[in-house]
């Protein structure tokens, strides 16, 4: 037991009447100021906020959550970016892919425009056909 008390952590604070008040746990009369958490050795391990109402956490989540969206935002231009530059490391690289890229699509043009061509004889042969019936 001895061992598991010196475990805890201490809390202090000064309260409205301007008293330091030290604790075991979280202080009550504390709840809205700022209360400092020390370990075992008497250094600030952390500073505990003050309670916040349910319009004020809602306020805090919405905040927090905005800040997310703008790190996971970061985080994925940052991403795409490594991969631009893994992808294309020079601007030469890049110009022969789209070069690339663009001779593809032509190449698919051409031979969309040939068959729309041998399409359309094969419509004017049938018609033939059909005048005769």
């Amino acid at each position: 037991m001895a061992g598991n008390a010196s475990a805890q952590n201490i809390y202090t604070c000064v309260d409205g009447k301007g008293r330091k008040i030290t604790a075991d746990r979280p202080i009550a009369e504390c709840m809205d100021r700022t209360q400092q958490e020390l370990n075992r050795t008497g250094t600030v391990r952390r500073q505990v906020g003050p309670s916040l109402t349910a319009e004020e956490r809602a306020v805090q989540e919405e905040k927090d959550k905005a800040a997310a969206e703008v790190r996971a935002r970061e985080a994925e231009e940052k991403r795409r970016d490594r991969a631009l530059l893994l992808r294309y490391p020079t601007r030469a690289v890049h110009d022969q892919e789209r070069v690339a890229a663009i001779a593809q699509i032509d190449e698919v043009i051409k031979a969309s425009n040939k068959r729309t061509l041998e399409l359309a004889e094969q419509r004017k042969s049938i018609q033939a056909e059909f005048e005769f019936y």
